[in-house]
């Protein structure tokens, strides 16, 4: 009888949220350098109430990380959670 293997994950190791109206008085891109450091490897951005142009000047800011940084992102936009698959980058 073959032994069932468990699927392999989605997702292997630290998965983070992070949301420039949750950051408090912090700059949300010190915070998501913080949260890289400590090892995410896949980062979601979500970005609520913001202005289509300033919402893209920190996704932006965020993606210019990857230049330091080996992670994926998935930027979450203003108004119905439709990601910019531009900015969706491995």
């Amino acid at each position: 009888m073959p032994v069932l293997q468990p699927p392999k994950p989605l997702i292997s190791g630290l998965y983070a949220i992070v949301d420039p109206d949750f950051c408090g008085e912090r700059d949300c891109l010190s915070v998501t350098r913080e949260i890289l450091e400590a090892g995410v490897s896949l980062l979601q951005v979500r970005i609520k109430g913001r202005s289509s142009r300033d919402a893209r000047v920190i996704a932006q800011a965020i993606c210019d990380l990857k230049h330091t940084f080996s992670f994926t992102v998935w930027v979450v936009t203003v108004g119905n959670d439709a990601p910019w698959p531009v900015l969706n980058e491995t």
